[in-house]
């Protein structure tokens, strides 16, 4: 995987060490955990109306 290299000032960068430690982190765990997550990927139809099926009487 490519890395990168971002600069902050000191203070920011304090305040980010802070934030990591205060959970237990590492910065850069920290900072994953701050962004949008992508949305999970859809179950398959099949799977979702495995519990539906069945048989349904009309004359009752």
């Amino acid at each position: 995987m490519t890395e990168y290299t971002i600069s902050l000032p000191e203070k920011i960068y304090r305040l980010l060490i802070a934030a990591a430690q205060k959970k237990g982190l590492n910065p850069v765990d920290w900072i994953a955990l701050q962004l949008p997550q992508p949305p999970a990927e859809p179950e398959p139809l099949p799977s979702l109306l495995t519990e539906l099926i069945g048989v349904l009487d009309s004359k009752a």
